[in-house]
C-alpha cells in the first residue's frame, strides 16, 4: 500500500464482505478503503439487505456495531462525507467521501 496511489476508489457491494464474512471491524474496513485514494464512493449495505441477511443466516450475528450510523461515523473520522444517497429499497446507501487536504 505504501507504493500504491489511486485518484479515486469505488467500493460497491464490498464492505459487508470484509466486515461480516471476514470479521474485519467496520472502522478498519473504512480506514483501509479510504487509504487507497483521497476521494471515492463506498456503498453501505445494511443488515436489512437480502445479501447480508443470507450471509448472517449461516452464522451468529456478532456485529452489533454494523449499522449505517457506525459506518457514517467511521467514514467521518477518516474523511469528509460529500454526499450520501439511498439507492435501494433494502437500504443500500452510496457515500461519496473526500479526505481533507
Amino acid at each position: 500500500m505504501q507504493r500504491f496511489n489511486a485518484d479515486g476508489v469505488i467500493a460497491l457491494a464490498f464492505e459487508h464482505h470484509l466486515a461480516i464474512a471476514k470479521n474485519m471491524p467496520l472502522d478498519q474496513v473504512i480506514d483501509w478503503i479510504t487509504s487507497i485514494a483521497d476521494r471515492g464512493i463506498i456503498e453501505f449495505v445494511p443488515k436489512s439487505d437480502p445479501t447480508v441477511k443470507e450471509m448472517l443466516s449461516m452464522r451468529e450475528d456478532i456485529f452489533p456495531d454494523y449499522n449505517e450510523l457506525s459506518f457514517a461515523a467511521a467514514l467521518g473520522r477518516y474523511s469528509t462525507i460529500v454526499k450520501k444517497e439511498k439507492i435501494s429499497m433494502s437500504g443500500r446507501v452510496l457515500y461519496e467521501y473526500k479526505k481533507s487536504e
